[in-house]
C-alpha cells in the first residue's frame, strides 16, 4: 500500500467520544420514541425531498463533504452534551452552597418534593442572575410552594 493512501485513510477516520457513544446507545435503548419523533419531524419538514435530490446527484457527492457533515453533526451533539453537563455542574455547585440551608428545613412540615422543586427553581434563577442571593431565592421559592397542613406540629 502506498504511504499516501494510508495517510488519506487516516485523515478520513472519525473518532467518536465514549460519552457520545453512550448517548447514542442510551437513546436507542431507553428512548427510541424520541428518535422516531425526530425522524418523523425531519420527513414532515422536507427530508424526503432532500433525500431524493441527493440520490439523483449521488455521483457528485464529495467524500470530504460527507465527512464534514458527519463531523458537524457529532460535534454539535457533543457541544449540546457539554453545555448540559456544565449547567448541571453549576447547578450542583449552587445546590451544595444551599445545602446547609436545606438541612435546616423541617421535613415534617415541608415535603421533599417541595424542597426539590424550590431548589430547582432557585438554581434556575441563579443561572440567569448569578449575583442574586441564592439562599434568599431558595427561601422565597420554598415559601411560595409550601402548603401547610392542618396538623399541628409541636416542638
Amino acid at each position: 500500500m502506498d504511504h499516501n493512501e494510508l495517510t488519506n485513510d487516516e485523515e478520513e477516520q472519525l473518532s467518536i467520544s465514549y460519552e457520545l457513544l453512550t448517548l447514542m446507545h442510551w437513546l436507542v435503548a431507553r428512548n427510541p420514541g424520541l428518535l422516531k419523533q425526530m425522524v418523523d419531524r425531519a420527513f414532515d419538514n422536507g427530508l424526503r425531498e432532500e433525500l431524493r435530490h441527493m440520490a439523483s446527484h449521488a455521483d457528485s457527492v464529495n467524500s470530504d463533504d460527507v465527512h464534514d457533515i458527519v463531523v458537524e453533526f457529532f460535534g454539535y451533539i457533543e457541544m449540546l452534551m457539554n453545555e448540559k453537563s456544565d449547567k448541571q455542574a453549576r447547578c450542583a455547585a449552587r445546590a451544595k452552597k444551599l445545602a446547609p440551608t436545606i438541612d435546616r428545613i423541617d421535613t415534617a412540615t415541608c415535603s421533599d418534593d417541595t424542597v426539590l422543586a424550590s431548589l430547582k427553581k432557585a438554581t434556575s434563577q441563579l443561572e440567569r442572575n448569578p449575583k442574586a442571593n441564592g439562599k434568599e431565592l431558595f427561601m422565597k421559592e420554598l415559601l411560595r410552594r409550601w402548603q401547610p397542613t392542618n396538623k399541628k406540629v409541636l416542638h
